[in-house]
């Protein structure tokens, strides 16, 4: 794993396909932290036909791992029930130590 060449694709708008027709637009990136974790949070916007999607992709290591969480909201849901409890999900990372 790169971890600097996933942090350069994701930090800027990206190609979707092959030809190049299809691409996301980067729509902000925020860090904040979680536990004791730093989390880098890269939010783009697409479209899947003529609907428009939110996706936003967060980032964190720990001394044994990287980890990447991906996920996708329609662009009027963004901030609606679903993504709440997803961002509650993330809220309530906790570094365990064995």
């Amino acid at each position: 794993f790169d971890k600097g060449n996933f942090l350069t694709v994701v930090s800027k708008s990206m190609v979707l396909n092959q030809s190049g027709t299809e691409s996301t637009t980067l729509m902000g990136q925020d860090t904040f932290t979680v536990d004791g974790l730093t989390i880098q949070r890269f939010n783009h916007s697409l479209y899947i036909g003529e609907q428009e999607i939110q996706m936003q992709i967060l980032f964190f290591e720990t001394d044994s791992a990287y980890f990447i969480f991906t996920s996708k909201f329609d662009y009027d849901e963004r901030d609606g029930d679903t993504a709440q409890l997803y961002n509650l999900l993330i809220q309530s990372i906790e570094v365990i130590n064995s």
